[in-house]
């Protein structure tokens, strides 16, 4: 695990632990080149010794740091470490679904509706370019602080699958949101996520997990008893609609389950039309009988309702039982025979009403009750609009009786029209009438990076500010081909459409990278011969040739170089480097010297 403070890559510096778990340690960091906060996940060091796995994760990473979507939690760059390898995300500061759940339990219908919608529309954009998640759960739905979802770890989990790593202690993939065809070992396809998506809105909803048991292999094994969870069971205030979009997304057969396009379409109507009493008739607490049933259907919603999650043309749907006793053809003539009835009593009723036209009212007699509407409750709870069409908002506030105050916002991050903020949050009680302030992105001006390979600083500062953007800092970078002071690169890259008035980091050429040269040996010098001389003939023989005196033994009387050289250390006609220090050994002058 790396310490806090370490920084890697020579730019991402770890500041704090904010969570750890069998594969990975995730920490809040910082980019000291772009000066933002970003969240880092570093894997486990057993992880980096693994040529296959960094192959693949260096692939996913790439493919990951594609998906542009305001419902998925950015890539930003990717490496490897000694202290493992590591990924590089957008930070997302207000928390994960599963403590949310933990903190609050089963959410209201429409707020799991609308988290639900943005997960869907998350893994829709993944399953477009072939990315399939394989392990959706609460923990991975993070919560900004504006109320939108963002889906993370986006590719990872297909690159541990790809690798066949088996660590002690590493499971891909949460057995409690596993698919049937996972639980088997089988292929994993996008239905996959969409399974597990369905588990994720039915927790949402109940605030219990929809199957459970003693050990992880009985958790795992427990979806293929062909039994298929509904959440009215658990909670029987759950809509009837919401409950057969749960039950259509946890299909046994893959093929019978929505796609992520269909499933965010069927929870959008939804939450265009969240009490639809009239839509979609009462669903009783299932009792063992219609349990049973549940097995044999695709649970999709009353066809009549426009909001029926019914899967569009060409989606393949489960195939119901037929009457073993060949009551088919029986079946269909009480059909028909019940739309002829429909169609006579239909045309009687039409005219007798023609045939009142003109008469007057009744005087006597009591009146005929007329049908009230269902009463809307005194509080409710403010949906989110967060990530719906700006259409669908108002709708979505007109079905509620809630009034709207709209702002336009210039943003890249999020389609034009869409909702990016609101005020009061999502699950907000209130009564009707109440004003609901919505952020509504506008499409924001654009930008391309110029490519200013190879011009001079200033020419490149030029263009980049004449393209509409900011010139900002100036890094130095090595480069074979670029002549020194001379643009290598720059931070956006060339080409790329940015937000206008975006900073631009420019990176300069130092010219090619020396090559290192062997230091080479010193010319070796001659000591010469001092006896007999005095200490300062001595110093300046020994300077003439670049060498020092280390001591003099004894030290004369306060320093007096008179004194005479008896002996020295290298001998005279050694050979030594420059700078070598030599020792004297010095007597005084009145004695006699033998040289």
């Amino acid at each position: 695990m790396a310490d806090v403070g370490h920084v890697l890559g020579s730019r991402y510096a770890l500041v704090e632990m904010v969570g750890q778990g069998g594969m990975a340690t995730i920490y809040r960091g910082r980019d000291t080149k772009l000066g933002r906060d970003v969240a880092i996940k570093v894997l486990r060091g057993e992880y980096g010794s693994d040529a296959s796995f960094l192959a693949r994760f260096q692939r996913e990473a790439q493919a990951a740091a594609q998906l542009n979507h305001p419902n998925v939690v950015a890539v930003f760059d990717y490496g490897q470490d000694p202290v493992g390898p590591y990924i590089v995300m957008e930070l997302v500061t207000g928390g994960d679904l599963a403590g949310a759940l933990r903190e609050r339990g089963p959410l209201p219908p429409t707020v799991a509706t609308s988290l639900g919608q943005q997960i869907a529309d998350a893994l829709h954009a993944a399953h477009a370019r072939g990315i399939v998640h394989r392990d959706i759960k609460p923990s991975n739905v993070l919560l900004s602080t504006g109320g939108r979802v963002k889906v993370a770890d986006f590719g990872i989990a297909q690159a541990f699958t790809d690798a066949q790593l088996t660590m002690t202690g590493v499971t891909m993939g949460s057995v409690h949101y596993f698919s049937p065809e996972q639980a088997k070992g089988e292929p994993v396809t996008s239905a996959s996520d969409i399974y597990s998506a369905g588990l994720v809105l039915y927790e949402m909803l109940t605030g219990q997990r929809a199957y459970s048991g003693g050990t992880a292999a009985e958790v795992a094994m427990a979806r293929l008893s062909g039994r298929i969870p509904s959440p009215v069971e658990q909670r029987p205030d759950v809509p009837a609609a919401l409950d057969a979009i749960v039950r259509w997304c946890l299909q046994p057969d893959p093929r019978a389950r929505p796609a992520a396009a269909d499933l965010a379409s069927a929870l959008g109507r939804f939450l265009a039309d969240p009490y639809g009493s009239s839509s979609y008739p009462a669903v009783s607490q299932p009792t063992p009988a219609t349990r049973a049933a549940a097995t044999t259907r695709t649970g999709t919603a009353t066809r009549s309702g426009p909001r029926s999650p019914t899967p569009p043309t060409g989606h393949r749907q489960a195939v119901p039982v037929s009457d073993p006793g060949g009551g088919g053809r029986l079946g269909w003539a009480a059909i028909l025979l019940g739309l002829f009835v429909l169609v006579v009593a239909g045309v009687l009723l039409f005219l007798a009403l023609l045939s009142d036209v003109g008469r007057p009212a009744p005087t006597t007699g009591p009146a005929t009750p007329t049908p009230t509407a269902t009463p809307r409750p005194t509080q409710l709870a403010v949906p989110r609009f967060v990530g719906l069409p700006v259409t669908t908002a108002i709708a979505l506030a007109d079905q509620l009786g809630l009034d709207l105050d709209e702002e336009r916002r210039q943003t890249d991050e999020a389609a034009p029209g869409t909702v990016i903020d609101q005020r009061p949050a999502p699950g907000t009680m209130v009564s009707p009438g109440r004003t609901v302030s919505l952020i509504i992105a506008q499409q924001a001006d654009t930008a391309i990076v110029p490519d200013v390979r190879g011009d001079t600083e200033a020419a490149a500062r030029t263009r980049i500010v004449e393209a509409g953007l900011v010139p900002s800092g100036r890094f130095r970078a090595y480069d074979p081909e670029i002549a020194e002071g001379r643009v290598v690169r720059t931070d956006p890259r060339a080409g790329a459409e940015v937000a206008a008035r975006t900073t631009v980091a420019l990176y300069v050429s130092r010219g090619p990278r020396p090559t290192p040269q062997p230091t080479p040996e010193p010319t070796p010098v001659l000591v010469g011969r001092f006896l007999c001389l005095d200490v300062a003939q001595a110093r300046a023989g020994l300077e003439e040739v670049d060498l020092v005196i280390e001591s003099v033994d004894p030290p004369p009387p306060e320093s007096d170089d008179s004194w005479l050289v008896r002996d020295q250390d290298p001998p005279a006609g050694s050979e030594v480097p420059p700078g070598t220090s030599v020792r004297l050994w010095v007597t005084d002058p009145a004695e006699p010297c033998n040289g």
